[in-house]
């Protein structure tokens, strides 16, 4: 698995407002503090990569990018970044608080539909406020797979497995097989 060239990986983007937990959910999947995590808005500024071995998907790499709605002097930078990120992502994982769908996600789902790329919405923080049914309706519409995380120690294993569960219904065709270097067998 450490010898797995980033180019062979699927690569998986964590996309949202600052503070929905992006980084969170990448610790909570990874199993360790990969990102600092802290109440203060901005935490993340630059991507943060995380590669490993997500059975069984297989190797990947996850990049965590600060705040599409970052306000600061620097915003305008970390959006560049983030876009530039999203270029080199297989799939996209869009989160959301419960409650809060709004102008930056709308517009975030869109570029990632324009841009093709796969993608579900992680409703995070639901350890906190659980979303109604009518709001996981309406994510609903706006992507093909919508799933419920929270930074809970004892549901850990219940999200990440419905969350590779997702990515494996997500994955376009062919990523998760090696190419064939010595033209079949």
């Amino acid at each position: 698995m450490d010898k797995t060239p980033k180019s062979m990986r699927l690569h998986i983007g964590l996309f949202g407002r600052t503070n929905v937990g992006k980084s969170t959910f990448l610790n909570l999947v990874a199993g360790q503090e990969v990102a600092i995590t802290s109440p203060e808005a901005g935490t993340t500024t630059d991507p943060v990569e995380k590669t490993m071995e997500l059975l069984p998907i297989g190797p990947v790499v996850f990049t965590d990018t600060g705040g599409v709605d970052d306000a600061t002097v620097l915003g305008e930078k970390r959006r560049e970044k983030m876009m530039a990120a999203l270029r080199r992502m297989d799939v996209a994982v869009l989160l959301v608080e419960p409650e809060l769908w709004g102008e930056h996600e709308e517009r975030l789902a869109g570029k990632l539909k324009s841009a093709g790329r796969p993608f579900m919405i992680v409703v995070g923080k639901t350890d906190e406020q659980k979303p109604s049914a009518m709001f996981l309706a309406r994510l609903r519409e706006a992507a093909p797979v919508v799933i419920e995380s929270a930074a809970v120690p004892e549901e850990r294993e219940r999200i990440v497995d419905e969350f590779k569960a997702a990515l494996g219904r997500l994955v376009p065709e062919g990523s998760l097989a090696a190419p064939d270097f010595y033209g079949g067998a």
